[in-house]
């Protein structure tokens, strides 16, 4: 009985840890040399105007044509997407404005399709492409009742894993390194693109007095 009670211990115990770095970083080089060089598809459709393309404004600023920029971020269905444009978009907001005055696109994925661990959350690294730079095959296509359509199209250089069973991983000590086995990454070569059709906020965001959706 004693040995049965230390077995249900040992094996609750490595559940909560999740799954062991070495298994972790195996899969994620595994996943990259299974995927290289193909095609990932996201699609992203949404007919909530709060959960679409939504005005990010620092506190204490009043964003309009004036502010440095306009900001406009996405956030779900596993994937961060942020666009940034000269703010004179703010007053004319057209298709032909937005194309002729993006600054730069980046996004970041939280999950990758058919790349899970127990205890770890997998994505992507975070990735900036910026206006003028080869990267940078970003297309408006289309502007339509409030709606932005569009396509990025980019690859995935680097998966990451971070492990969230573990509490030192998830509340790491201040000014204290990150322990080793919380993370794992591998290099990858994974064609992706991002097709999107979001509502987008127009107007200004006057974040001067408190907080308010989209200030921070």
């Amino acid at each position: 009985m004693r040995h049965i009670l230390i077995g249900i211990v040992a094996a609750a115990l490595f559940s909560g840890c999740g799954a062991p770095k070495s298994v972790v970083q195996e899969q994620l080089e595994s996943f990259a040399d299974e995927q290289e060089g193909k095609e990932r598809v996201i699609e992203l459709r949404e007919t909530d105007a709060a959960r679409g393309l939504v005005i990010h404004c620092p506190l204490g600023v009043l964003c309009d044509e004036h502010y440095d920029y306009r900001h406009y971020s996405y956030d779900a269905r596993g994937i961060y997407l942020s666009l940034s444009f000269e703010p004179v978009v703010v007053k004319d907001m057209t298709l032909e404005s937005l194309r002729a005055h993006a600054q730069h696109v980046s996004y970041e994925l939280k999950e990758v399709e058919g790349l899970e661990a127990t205890g770890w959350r997998i994505g992507a690294r975070s990735v900036v492409h910026r206006v003028g730079q080869p990267d940078f095959q970003v297309r408006f296509t289309g502007l339509q009742d409030g709606r932005l359509k569009g396509e990025i199209r980019t690859t995935l250089v680097e998966l990451v894993g971070r492990q969230t069973a573990d509490a030192t991983c998830e509340n790491p000590p201040q000014d204290a390194p990150m322990p080793d086995h919380c993370y794992a990454s591998a290099r990858a070569n994974i064609p992706l693109r991002i097709v999107f059709d979001l509502p987008i906020q127009e107007g200004v965001l006057d974040c001067r007095d408190g907080q308010t959706p989209g200030c921070g």
